[in-house]
């Protein structure tokens, strides 16, 4: 299903509860198109659906994290971090645009954030977050 056509939580106090589709893990072939690390530090990515040309956005969580140092997945977000750094860029706290589209797979679980001015974030506020794998398609 088309990530932006989900519908949210209809109360931002919704937000705190879990939905059906932010239980389900998604695989989007898509563009990236720009990154910056968030005031969280997490590395947010904005990407385009190659299908449909929606775009929405994807985070990668703080390998700074202390909660995530304490989960049995963070030697992959750290390797996952790695990849993005030196195959991506090195994101700082502005926004860098890519210069050439680099088309990926991204595997994440999907996540509704409130929409507060996020970078990419379509209307409905839908991200991939966390984001659990991302490779280069066959270019």
């Amino acid at each position: 299903q088309d990530q932006i056509d989900i519908p949210p939580p209809p109360k931002v106090t919704e937000y705190l509860i879990r939905q059906d589709s932010e239980m389900v893990v998604y695989s989007i072939d898509c563009y990236i198109l720009g990154y910056m690390k968030d005031d969280d530090k997490e590395i947010h990515i904005v990407i385009q659906d190659i299908k449909n040309n929606s775009i929405m956005v994807a985070e990668i969580p703080s390998i700074e994290c202390e909660a995530l140092k304490k989960t049995s997945r963070y030697r992959k977000f750290v390797k996952l971090t790695q990849w993005f750094e030196k195959n991506i860029g090195i994101p700082t706290s502005k926004y860098k645009t890519v210069d050439l589209k680099f088309k990926v797979n991204i595997v994440g679980v999907g996540f509704f954030d409130y929409v507060h001015g996020q970078k990419g974030l379509p209307k409905n506020g839908r991200e991939l977050h966390p984001v659990l794998e991302m490779k280069f398609l066959n270019q």
